[in-house]
C-alpha cells in the first residue's frame, strides 16, 4: 500500500480521492444499513467492482461490516451480478458503468450505494485533513477512514444519505480522526 511504504520512508500523509471515495460510500451504507434496522455485524453486502476500489473492503470491515461478497466483471461469465447479490441486505455499486453498459441496475437488495452524489467524496476531507495537519506522524490506515465514515453518519441528518459540508461536521471529522490516530498501534 501507498500509504505505508510513503508512511514508513518518513514522508507525508497520502490521501487519495479513492480512500475519500470509500469513506464517503462506507458512511453512506452504514446510514442505509441503520435506518433499515439492520445490524452491521450481520449485514450480507456485495461489493459490485470491488477491484475498482481495493480499499473499500477492507474498510466496511473495519467499519463493522463482517459479511462482503466481491464481485467483478470478470465474473459476469460465471456468475452474473443478479446472481451475486441474491440475499444482500446491501450493494455498493463502484464498477466503471464504460465498461458494463449493458448491466447498469440492480434489482434486488433495498439498499444500493454508489458514488453518485457528487459530495461523496469530498464530505470528510476538511475534517481528515484538519486532524492529519494537527498529528504528529500520522499514519492513514482503515481504522482511521472508519472513523471518519462513522463521524460522517452520526452527522447525517434523517433526510439525507450523506451530511452537508459545514463547519461543524468538519469538527465532528477531524474529533474522531485524531481520536483514530492517537490509538493507530504503529505511532
Amino acid at each position: 500500500m501507498a500509504q505505508r511504504a510513503l508512511s514508513e520512508a518518513g514522508g507525508p500523509p497520502l490521501i487519495t480521492d479513492q480512500d475519500t471515495t470509500a469513506i464517503g460510500l462506507t458512511a453512506e451504507l452504514l446510514t442505509a444499513l441503520m435506518r433499515a434496522g439492520r445490524q452491521l455485524a450481520t449485514s450480507y453486502v456485495v461489493v459490485a467492482g470491488a477491484d475498482a476500489m481495493p480499499n473499500l473492503c477492507p474498510l466496511l470491515m473495519a467499519a463493522g461490516i463482517r459479511d462482503i461478497g466481491i464481485w467483478k466483471q470478470a465474473d459476469a461469465a460465471v456468475l452474473p451480478l443478479a446472481q451475486a447479490i441474491q440475499g444482500a441486505d446491501a450493494v455498493i455499486d463502484v464498477r466503471d458503468r464504460a465498461s458494463s453498459p449493458h448491466d447498469s441496475g440492480i434489482d434486488g437488495p433495498s439498499v444500493v450505494v454508489a458514488p453518485n452524489d457528487p459530495t461523496c467524496s469530498i464530505v470528510a476531507v476538511p475534517g481528515l485533513l484538519r486532524a492529519v495537519v494537527d498529528a504528529a506522524n500520522p499514519r492513514m490506515d482503515v481504522g482511521v477512514y472508519g472513523a471518519c465514515a462513522h463521524a460522517l453518519v452520526m452527522a447525517t441528518p434523517a433526510d439525507r444519505c450523506l451530511p452537508a459540508p459545514d463547519l461543524a461536521l468538519t469538527d465532528s471529522v477531524a474529533w474522531a480522526t485524531a481520536q483514530a490516530l492517537k490509538h493507530d498501534p504503529g505511532t
